[in-house]
């Protein structure tokens, strides 16, 4: 039994169709405009393209994020790449977690990384007009798990927040 090219070009267009159906439905809650406010949540400041790297096993870069930082967390979005207003939610961090770490089963649900850290975890660095923020992210053990990095022109902001809880 042999297939045409053109029934190859339709079963194969069908399946990632299909494919992208899917994951448009897992995800589609890890929308920005979609994340719910804390009741009681104030946005202090908020800065686009900035770029985000992620350091794991390996490095990861993220360009054109949305850093916004609220008095309860920091959330890090991605701009989407055919969007004029989308970003896409990597990292929503609660800098008051009581158990602090990454819940893997509502990343899994969601779509982008739920962590809790706590404020010593957040280390802001003085440079130039700006600062460096690194945020160091643990597993439940203690042992890091990843560390988030981005420059900021914000610096008053994020100093207020995390330099007299050190």
């Amino acid at each position: 039994m042999s297939f045409s090219p053109q029934m190859i070009i339709i079963v194969t267009v069908c399946f990632l169709s299909a494919a992208a159906f899917i994951l448009y439905l897992l995800y589609r809650r890890s929308a920005l405009q979609r994340l719910a406010a804390i009741p009681g949540e104030i946005v202090i400041c908020e800065e686009r393209d900035v770029a985000v790297v992620e350091k794991r096993i390996r490095y990861y870069r993220y360009g054109r994020c949305l850093a916004r930082l609220t008095d309860r967390r920091i959330v890090i979005a991605q701009k989407l790449p055919l969007s004029t207003i989308g970003y896409l939610l990597r990292f929503v961090i609660d800098y008051h977690a009581s158990k602090p770490g990454i819940d893997l089963a509502a990343m899994i649900k969601k779509g982008y990384v739920p962590a809790g850290v706590r404020p010593q975890q957040v280390t802001v660095t003085p440079e130039g007009s700006g600062a460096s923020v690194t945020i160091d992210i643990r597993d439940s053990g203690g042992k890091t798990s990843r560390v988030l990095s981005f420059a900021t022109r914000r610096a008053g902001e994020y100093q207020r927040i995390f330099s007299g809880e050190k």
